[in-house]
């Protein structure tokens, strides 16, 4: 079997095997909990696809051990277990599946051996389930090359057609919105937002409830404001608020406070900054730096004594925030009008 190279920089990278194989079913708890950042329950989001990560009927428990072993950094023995599995399998679906896990656990772990296993699935195994999804684990290791270890160009020739096809033969896979947002990466990364912008949208746009949809239209937003659309901007941080409520709607609410703000318009701003802390509380990196943003408004605006108000208030809930500093200059600016 060879030893397991594990590398800790991967860790980063594992996040992307969690949406395609085993360690997938970690994600779905985070995003079925339907916790919001204030700590209450929001209206459950639209019925999803139903969502086996590639495991045959029955196999979704072993999946789940699989996902432990990963949890505790066992890889030799998610290995051995799959092994196992794979021997004592009386049918081409499971041996397939035991033998596509196997290739997740060395993707996991940082081995380009997960190539030899997903490529193994797609030819000894043609006519089983889990040919897409080693075709899609394929596809992703190439991704995982181009985003953490470089030759973006090189890895995203790769990746960038494979994944292509694949949508074409599989639209209605339960990767298809986790390819779009890679197809999209590619493109971002090769230096072509328009196409980018083409491909997180379609992702949002036909699967919004798929894995990964949520990445894409956070992009979106992103890509919109960094470039200065602010407006275009704007409508896409509240489709994200409005279609991923359980997903970090914090920051995108700020997003559009400071989009109305660069474009000068500060009474629109902030109500926006405000929504940030009455809405999402829980999110403390964000409340402060909407009440930051909510204080120079007012200040701006001739609102000299609710600014006052509001540094005040940041800085004797906060006094330890790296803001403070910057709230007393505000606080000496307002002095000095």
């Amino acid at each position: 079997m060879g030893r397991l190279r594990v590398r800790s920089s991967f860790r980063v990278a594992l996040l992307f095997a969690v949406c395609v194989g085993a360690t997938c079913l970690a994600l779905l708890v985070a995003a079925g909990s339907g916790r919001t950042e204030t700590g209450a329950s929001p209206a459950p989001p639209p019925a999803a696809p139903a969502r086996t990560y590639g495991a045959p009927p029955g196999l979704l428990p072993a999946a789940r051990h699989i996902e432990d072993l990963f949890k505790q950094k066992a890889y030799t023995e998610a290995v051995a277990y799959c092994q196992k599995g794979h021997e004592s399998a009386k049918d081409d679906e499971t041996r397939a599946f035991y033998l596509r896990y196997t290739g997740e656990t060395y993707l996991a772990a940082q081995s380009e051996r997960c190539l030899d296993y997903f490529r193994q699935v797609v030819d000894r195994f043609p006519q089983t389930e889990q040919v897409s999804w080693a075709k899609f684990d394929i596809a992703s290791t190439y991704y995982y090359k181009a985003k953490y270890f470089g030759n973006v160009k090189q890895n995203a020739a790769i990746f960038m057609p494979m994944l292509q096809q694949l949508l074409k033969d599989y639209p209605k896979h339960e990767m298809a919105a986790g390819g779009l947002y890679v197809l999209g990466w590619g493109h971002e990364n090769l230096s072509n937002e328009k196409a980018a912008l083409a491909q997180y949208q379609k992702a949002v746009d036909l699967y919004p409830n798929y894995p990964w949809a949520d990445l894409s239209s956070k992009r979106v937003y992103e890509l919109h404001q960094k470039s200065g659309r602010w407006d275009d901007a704007i409508a896409a941080a509240r489709r994200y608020i409005e279609l991923f409520p359980y997903r970090g709607p914090a920051e995108a609410q700020m997003a559009i406070g400071r989009c109305y703000r660069a474009k000068g318009d500060l009474p629109s701003a902030l109500p926006e900054f405000e929504k940030v802390m009455s809405q999402y509380p829980g999110s403390s990196e964000q409340c402060i730096e909407a009440l930051f943003q909510k204080g120079q408004c007012q200040r701006i605006l001739g609102q000299t004594a609710a600014a006052r108000s509001t540094f005040e208030a940041l800085i004797k809930s906060y006094p330890n925030d790296y803001r403070v500093p910057l709230a007393k200059q505000q606080l000496r600016m307002i002095g000095a009008q």
